[in-house]
């Protein structure tokens, strides 16, 4: 489970070197999200690229042959002829309350992926709307928020998952790692986890704890240990993050 916790940040990894570039457009079968993410980015549009990347929190991948279709058939617009782009929704934050309102059966036809598996589809325009006051209420750029500061990547993602958390609706301290998490890998910001912020965390505290055979420390004590016990076996604090999660759920296959 930690080597494929490694893989999938490897993977990451490697898209984030490409240029981004694909066939497909959002909507269409085989249109890769994160693809969209780095070409977006690399192309100068660090806005739009930050955006999509919320967006893909917001609905989360999907395990499936095709896991950004439903990101990209909101991105796209739920079908209508307006795409729901950072320019149309900045201006206008009741964009997708407009396109839902003309037709509400669009947006119930989204799904989402595994960490946003609590979520229903009337909730994402709130969620929508959030960000966009959140934004608004520091400068109206996503990248003044998240790429700003004198702090390094480490100490800068700590300075922002709390103040995600707080600002975007429904997000938490995990859909606010995920969106920090992706916002770095695919080198959009200098965004690196310090530790796993176990602190505020269910599955990965829960994981940790069934790992080091210890269910009476504090989350800050199970913190520093499993980020030591990461360093020490060489994988990345987002691949043991990752790991103690989904060992909670399996713990015969860490």
């Amino acid at each position: 489970m930690l080597q494929q916790s490694q893989a999938w940040v490897d993977e990451l990894a490697e898209i984030a070197r490409c240029d981004g570039v694909q066939s497909a457009s959002p909507g269409e079968a085989g249109w890769d999200a994160c693809r969209e993410v780095v070409r977006l980015d690399r192309s100068g549009d660090r806005e739009e690229a930050t955006w999509l990347a919320f967006l893909c929190t917001l609905l989360g991948e999907r395990n499936e042959d095709d896991s950004w279709a439903y990101v990209g058939h909101l991105y796209a617009g739920l079908g209508s002829a307006d795409r729901l782009t950072w320019h149309s929704v900045s201006n206008d934050p009741l964009a997708l309350d407009d396109l839902v309102s003309r037709d509400p059966v669009r947006i119930r036809t989204l799904r989402f992926g595994n960490h946003r598996k609590y979520e229903s589809q009337p909730s994402i325009p709130d969620v929508v709307r959030s960000y966009v006051s959140a934004v608004r209420a520091r400068g109206g750029s996503q990248a003044g928020w998240f790429g700003t500061g004198d702090d390094g990547p480490g100490r800068r993602f700590s300075r922002l998952l709390p103040d995600v958390e707080q600002q975007i609706h429904r997000f938490g301290r995990l859909g606010a790692y995920d969106f920090l998490v992706l916002l770095g890998s695919l080198r959009v910001y200098p965004l690196e986890p310090e530790r796993l912020y176990l602190r505020g965390a269910s599955g990965p505290l829960d994981g940790a704890r069934l790992l080091l055979g210890d269910t009476t420390s504090l989350a800050e004590e199970l913190d520093r240990r499993c980020s030591d016990l990461a360093r020490q076996l060489g994988v990345s604090l987002r691949a043991m993050e990752d790991a103690v999660c989904n060992w909670q759920k399996n713990p015969a296959g860490l």
